[in-house]
């Protein structure tokens, strides 16, 4: 997580910790490069991905503004952690982004 924007790196530090509260989460991607975003891309265009994937250039991923955390254990889009973190997430600040379709992504969109 090192590679995570500065201001945002707290941020996903918090939801780490206080999801590992309940389970064993783990951040399962930070920070991408265009070419790892270009393959994540490739994969759900095929149907290979889970989860939504942003094209290239247009992912928070690729600025060091989006985490993703989940559990090996549980599937994300039952998990009632994720959803109690993700919801008082967003309801904290607008500039907050999470959403039930992509429960393991956490962004943060900064205001200008």
């Amino acid at each position: 997580m090192r590679c995570l924007d500065r201001r945002f790196r707290p941020m996903a530090e918090s939801i780490l910790s206080l999801a590992r509260r309940f389970g064993p989460y783990r951040v399962t991607s930070a920070c991408r490069s265009s070419r790892e975003q270009a393959k994540l891309y490739a994969d759900f265009l095929e149907g290979k991905s889970e989860f939504p994937v942003a094209p290239p250039g247009k992912s928070a991923h690729q600025k060091g503004l989006a985490v993703d955390i989940a559990s090996e254990s549980i599937d994300p889009y039952q998990d009632l952690v994720l959803h109690a973190i993700g919801a008082s997430w967003r309801q904290a600040d607008p500039s907050l982004v999470w959403s039930e379709s992509d429960p393991i992504h956490f962004e943060w969109r900064p205001r200008r």
